[in-house]
């Protein structure tokens, strides 16, 4: 009978996925031959497992894992699961520049992101009253997660690489989505489902729905929501509040319904406009600038590309030091890396001849 590797996959078609013949193959499986490099290779991507388990029947310590996502078909009203294949260029680049730097120094007790919403809010808050406003930074700050924003990330993800934990989001100028991605995210660490990213996970429809509600309770607080008089507040007053708490105006708009709460006629006028809409025109902007419009501002700051500074110092230094090429230094800075490499590139060690012979007490025309 022909051994079966996993669910489905037979022996002799293991060995044809990976260019082997069925003999070789079961010479190496019993010992008889040694799997060259690239037959490990080969072998893990198609069962979608490691090198390092291959090797030792154990999760490597440095593998790259992921929390499982999936994407929501508004017209069909379902979940549907991700191509990772398509996802992977991403993740595999942001886990990449992180294990190149840190790969010697793995941290073996991260800061516990708490299971309530309200006590990770209540963190944020000691930090910074006003956390929303650099809510990358409070998070980087409080819990030890660094944010990263790069055009690559077509959706936002929770990444676990050498004991460094990642959330990836994409630069856009509005903020409030990156705001609700990055707290959605957030949920996937204090609820720790994370796995191997080999394994590509199929997240199911309530491990998304936790996330949000931690989102939703993270950013727009049941308890806050319900203080506020939201049958007789001014427009203007719905427009501070959004600016406040760097949300956009549909996910008022649904938190309200979820809790039930009925807006006054102002306040749904001004939930049904976009969130730039609705500042623009209602927004009342405090110590107005004629040099800095606080809008376009936020705006901008969102749009761009962002790596810990910690991360960039690292691979500055492999570079200076002539560990590392500046490949991914380049990648992150958004420059090239030939330029980077030169400007960065260890000094030369062998002194000056001019020096040599100045040192000498001679000049190098008389040695001529």
């Amino acid at each position: 009978m022909t051994e079966v590797l996993g669910p489905s996959a037979t022996q002799g078609e293991l060995a044809s996925a990976v260019n082997l013949t069925p003999d070789a193959l079961s010479r190496a499986l019993t010992g008889q031959r040694q799997f060259a490099t690239l037959e490990l290779v080969r072998i893990a991507n198609y069962l979608h497992t490691s090198m390092h388990w291959l090797a030792t029947g154990e999760q490597d310590p440095a593998a790259t894992r992921v929390a499982a996502r999936h994407s929501f078909d508004t017209i069909a009203q379902r979940h549907e699961a991700v191509d990772w294949s398509t996802e992977r260029t991403a993740i595999e680049s942001v886990a990449s520049a992180f294990s190149q730097a840190f790969r010697d120094e793995i941290s073996a007790d991260p800061i516990a992101v708490p299971p309530s919403a309200v006590e990770a809010r209540e963190a944020l808050l000691r930090h910074d009253a006003n956390y929303v406003r650099s809510f990358a930074e409070a998070v980087e700050a409080v819990f030890g997660i660094e944010v990263v924003r790069i055009p690559e990330a077509t959706r936002p993800y929770s990444i676990e690489v050498v004991g460094r934990r990642i959330i990836v989001v994409a630069p856009h100028v509005n903020w409030f989505y990156q705001n609700w991605s990055i707290a959605h995210e957030l949920g996937h660490f204090a609820s720790g489902n994370l796995e191997p990213v080999e394994e590509a996970p199929v997240a199911t429809g309530a491990a998304e729905r936790d996330a949000n509600a931690y989102a939703a309770e993270l950013l727009l607080p049941e308890r806050q929501l319900r203080a506020v008089d939201w049958s007789t507040m001014a427009r203007s007053d719905i427009a501070e509040n959004l600016w406040r708490w760097g949300v956009s105006t549909d996910a008022v708009k649904r938190r309200l319904a979820a809790l039930r709460i009925v807006p006054g006629d102002d306040v749904r006028e001004v939930l049904n406009m976009t969130t730039q809409k609705a500042l623009r025109r209602h927004w009342v902007e405090p110590n107005k600038s004629m040099w800095i419009d606080e809008i376009t501002d936020r705006m901008e700051r969102a749009n761009t590309r962002r790596f810990p500074s910690d991360l960039l110092r690292a691979h500055m230094e492999a570079v200076s030091s002539g560990r590392l090429r500046p490949i991914y230094l380049a990648w992150m800075l958004d420059t090239d890396p030939v330029a980077l490499e030169s400007e960065l590139s260890p000094l030369d060690d062998a002194p000056d001849l001019d020096w040599m012979l100045g040192e000498l007490g001679l000049d190098s025309a008389s040695t001529t």
